[in-house]
């Protein structure tokens, strides 16, 4: 055992015990180490010496929150970097702007945070943040609905080297730096659209980790459907087709095999005789249950600001130049990332950056030998699904519990994207596409695409709750509102009404109604931007928009996002992971 005779003998016990500690020792338990009881004004003193003497080097002391710790210096920090085994985790830029926002302006809500950046914040980035063990709930506001408050922890400040708030760099600086991120990730690209993959997205390697921490955190083919309810303001109707004459051939075929139904809706009818070229068609009946008094009749109302225009331009992404090296089998999009990184592709004789979007006239080389890129302009596909009650939209159940997934067509490649959610218990309208880019444009709340419900209330409702609800409501995730709400039909306990959003999020219909006292006994999707649920569409059956269709839907959705200028549209989260996040 070492005896302690002079300052230096206890300095190495300290050296010692904070080069080998997993986390920041506090004076608390760096106490424990001797008998002797120094004051804090000795202890300060060994410290510094201590620091002092690891000054010059690639590893300093650091006095953070929760204490003291060894770390790498920033200098030393790419050389280390080259032996990583795994990338370090990256945020986007939403992710961080949210972070800021909690940082400068704690305790904040969620509704505190889509105030300031203009646009909703996706559930997903707070669990992020959580999980990362940046944030966490230190309460809840004395409002309806409580929502939760938010705040830093000491962890945050630990991994960003600080001891407290105070230290946090001011205002002007961040502003600052995220002007200059801005017009690096808008330098020589075309075309700045948010990509729903998360891999894809804009995003900042975290902070640099310590070094005690050794690793980075971490029917059957053919059957003929009524056509779909299915246009814009300012399109005449489609009149029902007549069934056809005896022998005669259907004017339309479905290319989606249908399954037979689950459940039938009382006025639903399959069509007479298979479509050209295919199996006969069998649907099997079931019993019959009671629909929602009204369904939406007249013609389908575009989104504000959607261009009517039958010769409209159909909005075209340009990918990001990472994928489309990937997808003609040049590398993995993470090992093309560090090609990119390390100078050696270029775009148009400029070497490229990072997260750069590019087209069919931009001239692509790597290692300084041209490349050619595809650039697919195939329409993409886009299903019709009337979801019974009963059924999970995920992929993967550990209840096992029945899957949306298992009633649609198999994909020659990729696979379906589900726009939008249903939870368990609800039913109606689910939409399905196998391009990223058009699910985005129609899930994400800063496009504000409207969702209509049917919804069968159970209990007496009042015009002060519907006054409330109308004006808006305070729920946990931040403030919610229903952009239409009106009275459809019922008596006594049950009443039906007409709800309309422009977003989506977790159970967001039933929890708006549960926060003035109100019970949903029944929840059914009847539109989702300007498709509506064809009223011939059986429970449990599913059918592809045809390519004219397919055109119109996309002509209807905005162009550019609705919000505050300036404001930096945020990428969604978790938009294509099928086992988070619910819409009603």
């Amino acid at each position: 055992m070492l005896s302690l005779y002079k300052p230096d003998d206890y300095k190495r016990v300290l050296e010692a015990a904070l080069l080998v500690a997993n986390d920041p020792l506090p004076l608390s338990e760096l106490k424990k180490l001797f008998d002797q009881d120094f004051d804090d004004e000795t202890w300060r003193t060994l410290l510094d010496d201590l620091r002092r003497d690891w000054s010059g080097r690639g590893i300093e002391l650091t006095q953070l929150a929760t204490g003291w710790r060894f770390q790498t210096v920033p200098e030393v920090q790419p050389y280390l970097d080259r032996l990583r085994n795994e990338r370090p985790p990256k945020y986007s830029r939403a992710v961080l702007e949210t972070l800021a926002i909690i940082a400068y302006r704690q305790p904040v809500t969620r509704g505190d945070i889509e105030d300031v950046r203009g646009v909703a914040v996706s559930p997903n980035i707070l669990k992020t943040l959580e999980s990362r063990g940046w944030i966490d709930a230190v309460g809840h506001r004395d409002s309806p609905g409580r929502p939760a408050l938010y705040a830093t922890t000491r962890k945050f400040l630990d991994d960003l080297s600080l001891r407290s708030l105070s230290e946090l760099p001011p205002l002007t600086e961040i502003e600052r730096v995220m002007d200059l991120e801005q017009a690096q990730s808008t330098n020589g690209s075309q075309g700045t659209t948010d990509s729903p993959d998360t891999d894809d997205a804009d995003t900042f390697a975290e902070p640099n980790p310590p070094i005690d921490t050794g690793s980075s955190p971490s029917g059957q083919a053919g059957l003929a459907f009524a056509e779909p309810d299915f246009r814009l303001v300012g399109e005449t109707p489609r009149t029902s087709p007549s069934a056809p004459p005896a022998g005669a051939r259907p004017s339309r075929t479905s290319r989606t095999p249908a399954r037979p139904a689950e459940e039938q809706a009382p006025e639903a009818a399959p069509r007479r005789g298979p479509a050209r070229g295919s199996a006969s068609a069998r649907t099997t009946a079931a019993p019959t249950q009671p629909m929602p008094p009204t369904r939406p009749t007249g013609p389908v109302r575009a989104p504000r600001g959607a261009s009517t225009r039958r010769n409209a331009p159909i909005f075209v992404d340009p990918p990001k130049l990472h994928k489309a090296l990937a997808d003609i089998g040049q590398g993995s999009r993470r090992e093309i990332e560090e090609w990119i990184t390390a100078g050696r592709v270029s775009v148009n004789g400029t070497v490229a950056h990072t997260g750069q979007r590019v087209g069919p006239d931009d001239r692509v080389r790597v290692n300084g030998k041209l490349v050619q890129l595809k650039f697919s302009q195939r329409l993409p596909r886009v299903l019709v699904y009337h979801k019974p009650e009963g059924e999970i939209v995920s992929r993967d159940d550990p209840d096992g519990r029945p899957s949306v997934f298992a009633r649609l067509p198999r994909l020659k490649a990729g696979r379906w994207i589900a726009i939008g959610r249903l939870d368990f218990n609800s039913c109606g309208l689910l939409l399905f596409t196998n391009d990223g880019s058009l699910a985005n444009r129609m899930m994400h709340p800063r496009y504000h695409v409207e969702r209509e419900y049917a919804v069968r209330i159970l209990g007496e409702v009042t015009d002060e709750m519907l006054k409330q609800l109308r004006a808006g409501i305070e729920l946990e995730d931040g403030p919610a509102h229903f952009t239409r709400l009106q009275e459809s039909g019922g008596e006594g306990a049950n009443r039906w009404f007409n709800a309309t959003l422009s977003e989506g999020r977790n159970r967001e219909v039933r929890r708006m109604f549960e926060a003035v006292g109100l019970t949903v006994s029944r929840l059914m999707r009847v539109r989702y931007g300007a498709v509506n649920l064809p009223p011939r569409l059986k429970r449990g059956q599913v059918m592809d928009l045809s390519p004219d269709e397919v055109k119109t839907l996309m002509r209807s959705l905005p162009e550019t996002p609705r919000g505050n200028a300036g404001v930096i549209p945020e990428a969604p989260e978790d938009a294509f992971v099928e086992d988070e996040g619910w819409e009603d």
